[in-house]
């Protein structure tokens, strides 16, 4: 009795199917191992910071200014658009993030 599934009599019989636990990422009644959840964690947050960072970007680079900060005159450098540097760092950290997760 003692090594039953404790989680057998929370769920009307028939929605195993249903239940969700048997597509991963859950630390009871899977039925297939995905991965540890750190890595899943890992994984989703290095996305979450590819697509900011690549939004930022774009936002930086093609719709609020018309060409990097780099190739702009030396007056008008001396302060560069805080978008134009955290974008991509958030890409490169995001991108980091992904292939450490692998």
């Amino acid at each position: 009795m003692a090594q039953r599934d404790p989680y057998f009599y929370y769920y009307p019989k028939g929605w195993d199917v249903l239940y969700p636990a048997h597509f991963g990422f859950f630390p009871y009644r899977t039925t297939k191992f995905r991965g540890s959840s750190s890595a899943v964690c890992i994984c989703a947050f290095g996305v979450f910071l590819i697509l900011g960072g690549a939004l930022m970007v774009f936002m930086g680079y093609y719709v609020m200014h018309d060409s990097p900060f780099w190739t702009w005159a030396a007056e008008r450098r001396k302060r560069p658009p805080p978008i134009q540097v955290a974008g991509p760092l958030l890409f490169i950290s995001g991108a980091v993030l992904l292939l450490g997760a692998i």
